[in-house]
């Protein structure tokens, strides 16, 4: 489940650590604090993993744990209320919270080795606080970080104090989060806002603003809750004072920084919720008996410790209530093992306690011993206010110089005394004063070749009783040889680098090189190059038992040009078109095309080829250059899709029997996106249209021409016979006797000649009738006297369409 997403948890707190095992291989932990009200813990957390080298990235699935490391099962509650008083984890209809630890774990395996590592999960959701300006849905967002690049090995802080759920408002209240390192490193403290964050940001939480309207402002420095800016934080031990002024839960988040010879290897943070209660619970104090300690032995707060030297104090913890029952639990089993406590009177209201230990040259350094003490009398509101006290025992090494360290094989160290102004160096007998940097200096730089102590004279005495004393500079002579690193340089752009270095036994790989390229393969790929990739890469290995490195070794790759492929290409062509290919012109490159099983190819000339398909469907034409420096091109390609002809077809014709001068109906397949031209265009009403009409004045061709939206082009066509149609029809006889019928004596057939003169005659040469208009007709008088009935005569001269002139006569006769 994506811990942003899931159901409303409640969270209280969280943080995030990380335990190496093996090579590249770490255990993951969360330890997730939320209140008993609302659902159940999620069964599994994924958190996310990047890092800032190449950024690379993953996730891994936390499954929640069966059991707690001490044995307790996972969900037990952080502070167990009082049988009179339960907590919402006893009684869900309390209303005194109570909160319960949840642990989820699982292992990941880093591919790389990296300066900056990120672990991040973001917890849906934060409960309210008062001291944020968010609401309840914000996300709990916690991270660690971690360097296992100048720190393989390493395992991050972790803190011994469970997380603090309750004090009491106005009272002052002391707490330490009890951090630790397995590795001894030294740890930094400082306050950081409480973040948001979502899944997919791996690293990227982002700030809660404090709550505007608080007053005095909240800050991080002394108020980051309202504490009246009471509230401090001692970055060297974690040690944290204040005194709340307002009731609810406030939310607070702490920053573990962990350094290893002066450079930050890793970091994690708490985030916790304070419960901030109105109660009266007078808090127990504790004091340091200062005759059990040796004399001058506590600087600034932090008592003073030699190494294999026995150390013991004792210290006092008393409670202003008579009837006070105090329990007491301390952090020695997790941060001192090696030390011995002892409790006398416990459980009443003054407790005596004795420390012991002999602390090694190992235990060098800063240990956080704390003791937290609270009252279980179970006083209202009905749950014990737990304080925390701090002892910071710093392990000094009995010389009054440096610590004793060691070093690889080839490699240069400082010197760094503790104390003193005045400074004289030596070598002692067996080692080579040529090793030593500088003889009146506080800080020489040593490179001893073998096993070598050196001499320090100082003008103080140090803490231990020596102002004379001996570093012992031990060199791990388990040096890997000098690697060999080769390459298949050069390399053109776009291609592979392939780094290969000599093998390694028992060992391990260091690559770097330009483009901030890192690597910790044996031979390792560097795909898809480009000038930035061009350089001297360097290899280093370094042996799994002394973690000591060879010296480098390198190798310079070349990263040659590549030529251009381009050409311009039309897209889109018709079945038969020849296609016009025009490429760049490279005079230094060799071309190689693959032109799609064209039907005809002609690539005479170098800028441009003609190209034609017989079948249609898109051709993908492909070009690639080879440069004089034998390195190809990436690959041109130009999709040219071959269309088929569009179909052209005169499909009707209105009439066959055409005479000249006659309008016809036509009629084409009609396509949409087909554009139509008619020809001859006199003819036609409108010539751009799939049917139109056309006026015949002569035989000939009919021509139909079709263009589709590709500008593919078929026509198609008609041959239409136009005859003259010049003959005329006149009836034999007529009866103009006013029926209607037949009474008027005309030319019946029109339209397709031009009449000169058509006159009738009666038997004796009269004529009786003449006109050259067709429409009219003689009706069978004469100066308006009907004629006799018998036999006329009729003559007719007419034009035809043609030019030609036909003359026609004969006899009409007349009945009544």
């Amino acid at each position: 489940m994506k811990a942003d997403t899931a159901r409303a948890s409640h969270a209280a707190g969280a943080e995030l650590l990380y335990e190496w095992k093996n090579d590249s291989v770490y255990t993951v932990y969360l330890k997730f604090y939320r209140d008993c009200s609302g659902v159940d813990a999620s069964g599994e957390i994924i958190v996310e993993y990047c890092n800032t080298c190449d950024a690379s990235r993953g996730t891994i699935t936390l499954q929640r744990m069966s059991t707690l490391p001490n044995g307790k099962p996972n969900g037990s509650p952080v502070a167990v209320g009082c049988s009179s008083y339960p907590t919402s984890c006893d009684d869900a209809s309390s209303e005194l919270p109570g909160y319960r630890e949840w642990w989820y774990s699982d292992t990941v395996k880093l591919t790389k080795a990296c300066n900056h590592w990120t672990f991040s999960t973001s917890i849906s959701a934060r409960n309210k606080n008062v001291n944020l300006s968010s609401n309840i849905t914000t996300p709990l967002y916690i991270e660690a970080t971690l360097d296992n690049l100048n720190a393989p090995r390493n395992s991050s802080p972790f803190f011994s104090v469970p997380p603090v759920p309750y004090v009491c408002q106005g009272q002052n209240y002391s707490y330490n989060n009890g951090a630790s390192d397995a590795d001894n490193d030294s740890l930094s403290f400082e306050m950081i806002s409480p973040m948001e964050g979502k899944f997919g940001d791996c690293g990227a939480g982002m700030d809660i603003p404090f709550t505007i309207a608080a007053s005095p402002p909240l800050n991080l420095t002394n108020n980051p809750f309202q504490t009246n800016n009471t509230f401090n934080l001692d970055p060297v031990t974690g040690q944290m004072s204040f005194i709340p002024a307002l009731i609810g839960a406030q939310a607070i988040t702490i920053r573990v920084n962990e350094y290893r010879n002066h450079k930050q290897i890793g970091s994690v943070i708490r985030d916790i919720q304070i419960s901030s209660l109105q109660c009266s619970s007078s808090q127990p104090q504790t004091n340091i008996d200062t005759t059990t300690l040796q004399k001058d032995s506590v600087v600034s707060k932090t008592i003073q410790v030699c190494a294999d030297v026995p150390m013991q104090f004792c210290f006092d913890i008393k409670s202003p209530e008579k009837d006070a029952v105090l329990v007491v639990t301390d952090n020695h089993d997790a941060v001192i093992p090696a030390s011995n406590i002892s409790y006398s009177a416990n459980k009443t209201d003054s407790i005596r306690a004795c420390f012991s230990w002999t602390p090694t040259l190992a235990d060098v350094g800063l240990k956080i011993f704390t003791v937290t003490v609270k009252d279980s009398t179970c006083r209202p509101p009905g749950i014990s206010i737990a304080q925390t006290f701090t002892y910071p025992i710093n392990v000094r090494s009995a010389q009054s110089s440096a610590y004793d360290t060691a070093i690889c094989k080839y490699d240069t160290i400082t010197l760094k005394p503790f104390v003193g102004n005045k400074f004289e160096w030596s070598v002692q007998p067996g080692g080579s004063l040529g090793t030593l940097g500088c003889v009146f200096c506080p800080n020489p730089r040593v490179w001893p070749a073998t096993n070598t102590n050196y001499l320090l004279k100082t003008d103080v005495n140090a803490f231990c009783g020596k102002n004379i004393d001996t570093v012992k500079v031990s060199v791990k002579q388990e040096v890997p040889d000098l690697p060999s690193a080769t390459s298949n340089t050069p390399v053109c752009v776009g291609e592979t680098i392939k780094l290969y270095g000599s093998d390694m036994t028992n060992g391990g790989y260091r690559w770097h090189g330009p483009n901030g390229f890192t690597d910790t393969t044996h031979n390792p790929l560097i795909p898809n190059v480009t000038f930035a990739n061009q350089g001297q890469y360097y290899i280093q290995t370094y042996s799994y038992t002394s973690q000591c490195p060879s010296k480098l070794d390198s190798t310079y790759v070349e990263i040659l040009p590549i030529p251009r492929a381009f050409f311009q290409y039309p897209e889109n062509i018709c079945i038969d078109q020849v296609a016009t290919i025009r490429p760049d012109l490279d005079y230094n490159s060799v071309y190689f095309w693959d032109f799609a099983n064209a039907a005809k190819v002609d690539t005479s000339k170098l800028n441009i080829h003609y190209l034609a398909w017989n079948d249609t469907g898109a051709k993908n034409v492909i070009l690639r250059l080879r440069g004089v420096n034998g390195c190809y091109s990436y690959y041109d390609t130009g999709m040219i899709y071959v269309h088929p002809l569009p179909e052209a077809k005169i499909t009707e014709i209105s009439r066959n029997d055409i005479c000249t001068g006659d309008t016809i109906e036509v009629a084409a397949l009609d396509i949409d996106g087909y554009h139509y031209q008619w020809a001859p265009a006199p003819y036609f009403f409108d010539g751009r249209s799939a049917a139109t009409k056309a006026v015949v004045t002569q035989k000939g061709m009919l021509l139909l021409n079709v263009t589709d939206q590709w500008g593919c082009f078929a026509s198609d066509s008609i041959y239409i016979v136009a005859n003259p149609c010049c003959d005329v029809y006149l009836p034999d006889a007529f009866t103009p006797n006013g029926d209607g019928k037949n009474d008027i004596f005309r030319v019946i057939t029109e339209g397709h000649h031009l009449l000169s003169k058509f006159l009738i005659t009666n038997r004796w040469g009269q004529r009786v009738f003449e006109t050259a208009d067709e429409r009219q007709g003689w009706d069978g008088t004469f100066h308006g006297l009907s004629q006799d009935v018998g036999t006329y005569f009729y003559y007719l001269r007419y034009k035809c369409s043609d030019d030609r002139y036909i003359d026609k006569k004969g006899e009409i006769t007349l009945i009544r």
